[in-house]
């Protein structure tokens, strides 16, 4: 009897913390422009969770290119767009969001600017043209693999011309590649 009792006693005095969690649980960073909308079924997406641990520049993307086909009517569209990006936080992501002080977010592009703050560390510093330029391709290593590494990394570079990227290929060649002869003899453009 003295458990049962002690167990009652447990699950009443834990209660006022189950009111807190409830409390807390419907709060949100949202002001009530965002929270309120009455946001009509964007149809079928696929959109990828962020749980706080990969890049969120990409995630940020992602998200964007997902719900481009979204069916939103354009005042509900800043709204829609800042649910469906909190729908699709888990873990921690999900935990910085419901951290933020209320009444504080009142669009998508704070919403984003927050979370890329939040996750700065994260983003991928991205590739430079000095990547490009220190690449190079080994006596045994198969062309055909070393093209796809170079054309991997220049697809990464941002603002190269062909001019430039043509003479990183040719630099970063094995000096006894017959492809490095073939481009040394004729012009190219691209």
């Amino acid at each position: 009897m003295k458990l049962v009792r002690s167990q009652m006693h447990n699950a009443v005095s834990s209660a006022p913390n189950i009111d807190r969690i409830l409390e807390e649980s419907h709060n949100t960073p949202f002001t009530h422009k965002i929270s309120n909308a009455i946001i009509s079924d964007p149809g079928k997406l696929r959109i990828e969770y962020f749980n706080g641990s990969s890049d969120p520049k990409g995630h940020l993307k992602s998200f964007i290119i997902s719900v481009a086909r979204a069916q939103f009517r354009p005042e509900e569209r800043d709204a829609g767009l800042c649910h469906l990006f909190v729908e699709h936080l888990k873990g921690p992501a999900l935990d910085w969001f419901s951290r933020l002080e209320g009444n504080s977010v009142d669009s998508f592009q704070e919403l984003s600017t927050l979370f890329l703050k939040q996750y700065s560390v994260l983003i991928d510093p991205g590739t430079s043209d000095a990547d490009l330029w220190s690449l190079s391709h080994q006596p045994n290593e198969p062309l055909r693999d070393f093209l796809a590494k170079f054309r991997s990394t220049l697809a990464k570079v941002e603002g190269i011309n062909d001019v430039a990227a043509l003479s990183a290929l040719k630099k970063a060649l094995w000096y006894k590649s017959e492809f490095r002869k073939e481009l040394n003899l004729s012009k190219q453009i691209t």
